[in-house]
């Protein structure tokens, strides 16, 4: 099997039909795989799916597992050579053949582990799915914008984004620290080296973290805007809520694991 595309679900049955439905027709079921892991979804979805569209493959939870631990079942049940994790709540945008642009990146770039796709918006804007490593300010001044009037977190703020970076103008692969996981893009064997995405983080920073560790094996993490995808980026930690505090215990978790005491360095 050439590629695995994984894509965990829960209670998102709209946005995982226009996602597939975007998807499958670019697909070549002959040397590619679609993986959906179900995390105990109660609106439908496994029916619909079993129905719809029995070529994919369908892992059920009996909970809510969470993010990473959703996705490391969905990459250890799938077989393909390359992996790419993709959001529910995604379109595909080109009429590419996935298989062929992800295994021709790689074999012509071997010292990329991973990368991510160009993201937009749903209105065609330009969705800032790259970033650079996060100091310990970063859960709440994205989230509460009234911090962000003090200069220096300002600062910090823009500067975790990449707004110093033209992203629309980026014509080729770009080194990058970290992408968002609702697109990463890399090679089976080093998932396998890395086993995965860290278990014990339920959502938050599972991505970067994975990035993270891509980088300290000694590969490029890029941005390929080779082809493009609409990410609808259902934040679910907007605001200041209990979710927003689950984020920053996971998010300092991580830096706690790394041993950082303002940022997260390779």
């Amino acid at each position: 099997m050439r590629l695995s595309v994984v894509i965990i679900t829960w209670n998102g049955l709209a946005y995982l039909k226009a996602c597939l439905e975007s998807l499958v027709p670019t697909f070549d079921f002959d040397c590619d795989e679609i993986v959906v892991v179900d995390n105990a979804s109660s609106d439908g979805t496994v029916p619909w799916l079993k129905d719809t569209y029995p070529q994919i493959r369908l892992l059920q939870n009996d909970q809510n597992m969470g993010v990473a631990p959703a996705r490391n079942k969905g990459m250890w049940y799938s077989k393909g050579e390359y992996i790419m994790i993709l959001d529910n709540d995604t379109r595909y945008l080109s009429q590419k053949n996935l298989g062929e642009v992800i295994s021709g990146y790689f074999k012509d770039h071997d010292d990329v582990g991973l990368f991510a796709f160009r993201l937009r918006n749903p209105d065609g804007t330009l969705q800032d799915n790259v970033r650079r490593f996060p100091d310990v300010f970063q859960p709440f001044v994205a989230r509460l914008g009234f911090l962000r009037k003090i200069g220096f977190l300002d600062k910090s703020y823009h500067a975790h984004l990449m707004h110093d970076v033209a992203l629309e103008e980026v014509t080729s692969s770009l080194d990058v620290d970290y992408v968002l996981g609702a697109n990463q893009v890399f090679r089976r064997e080093i998932a396998v080296h890395l086993k995965g995405y860290d278990d014990f983080i339920f959502y938050g920073p599972e991505d970067c973290d994975f990035c993270l560790r891509v980088h300290r094996l000694g590969y490029k993490v890029q941005y390929v805007p080779a082809v493009e995808i609409c990410h609808e980026y259902q934040r679910n930690t907007r605001g200041f809520g209990m979710r927003t505090l689950k984020h920053a215990f996971y998010f300092y978790y991580f830096f706690f694991k790394n041993r950082a005491f303002f940022k997260i360095k390779i």
